[in-house]
């Protein structure tokens, strides 16, 4: 399996052959280059225009049989119940050879569920104003326990609005922990059993 971020939330995961992009995004004020990319199946955390440009992804047809299953669990994009910032999904992808991924979208609220044991790979934001704080979202991490976290969403440089934490608000919570912390020098990973836990913080496009 490959996990390529293409920035902010949006990643394309390949599998056997078969691709699936979350989160693709609208550039309109950002620096980020306009998104086009293809796949065989998109999928969303919420209606705001950076998580939804369902027009970003051409959908191309598969012929053989779709390794992934996808659930969702309905929480919210703020701290009063989606009163402000309205819901948001977290995504729980499996495969069929037993690979679990989840991604949280932009989470406001804390959130439980048995279906998070065995996390192979978890992508999760950095912490917001709009969103639950960076400490609040290691807490998260920590509930959910995957074997690799890949930090998404987050201020640097020029590319990303005041909104958003930086990476290290994220990071120092993992610092001397059981997690390995590791940049990686290209915006992709493969994924396979038994790889060492770690904060796998992969190249931005940009």
């Amino acid at each position: 399996m490959t996990i390529h971020w293409l920035g902010r939330s949006c990643f394309k995961i390949v599998h056997n052959g078969y691709s699936i992009v979350i989160d693709p995004y609208d550039n309109t004020g950002t620096q980020y280059p306009v998104l086009k990319t293809e796949a065989n199946m998109v999928l969303v955390s919420h209606e705001h225009s950076r998580h939804n440009n369902r027009d970003a992804v051409n959908i191309i047809p598969f012929s053989g049989e779709c390794p992934f299953q996808v659930d969702v669990i309905d929480a919210f994009h703020d701290t009063r119940g989606g009163i402000m910032r309205g819901p948001n999904k977290v995504h729980i992808i499996t495969t069929n050879d037993g690979f679990k991924l989840v991604h949280t979208g932009d989470l406001g609220c804390r959130v439980e569920d048995d279906r998070f044991e065995g996390t192979d790979v978890l992508m999760i934001g950095c912490g917001s104003t709009r969103t639950m704080p960076s400490y609040d979202l290691s807490l998260q991490a920590r509930v959910i326990d995957p074997n690799i976290l890949i930090p998404m969403h987050y201020q640097h440089g020029h590319v990303a609005n005041r909104r958003l934490y930086h990476l290290d608000d994220l990071m120092e919570y993992f610092i001397g922990t059981e997690y390995e912390i590791i940049n990686y020098d290209v915006n992709s990973i493969e994924i396979t059993k038994g790889l060492p836990k770690q904060v796998a913080v992969l190249k931005d496009i940009v």
